[in-house]
């Protein structure tokens, strides 16, 4: 789930990830695309909504989002669908314009996740 992956990341010393800069979503992107261990699946980062506003999970603060990089028809807004995913490069995304880029999701929902640590 959503909240066991930002607990793993947590036990690590970091967090879910966040792309807050179009530099950071780039390099989430080119970092999949050069490892093909990274291609396939969908995994969790440090997105969620609530109250109808899309949000960045922090170590001190939450933020809003800013900078965003949604897939096509995303978020779909299903009222359930509260988590913030990266969809992957694989069969269950044939859509090539999708790769890499933002879904929401069920919370509950078993991925993996992408963990970040600050220096």
């Amino acid at each position: 789930t959503s909240a066991e992956a930002r607990g793993t990341c947590k036990d690590m010393g970091g967090d879910l990830a966040t792309t807050e800069t179009m530099d950071e979503i780039h390099w989430i992107r080119g970092h999949r695309s050069d490892h093909p261990i990274l291609r396939p699946g969908w995994l969790w980062i440090g997105g969620y909504r609530v109250n109808g506003q899309w949000m960045w999970k922090g170590n001190i603060a939450d933020s809003l989002i800013a900078v965003s990089d949604w897939a096509n028809r995303e978020p779909n807004n299903t009222p359930t669908v509260n988590c913030m995913a990266v969809f992957g490069n694989d069969a269950a995304n044939p859509h090539y314009e999708s790769w890499f880029r933002w879904l929401n999701y069920l919370c509950g929902a078993k991925l993996g996740y992408i963990c970040e640590k600050e220096d």
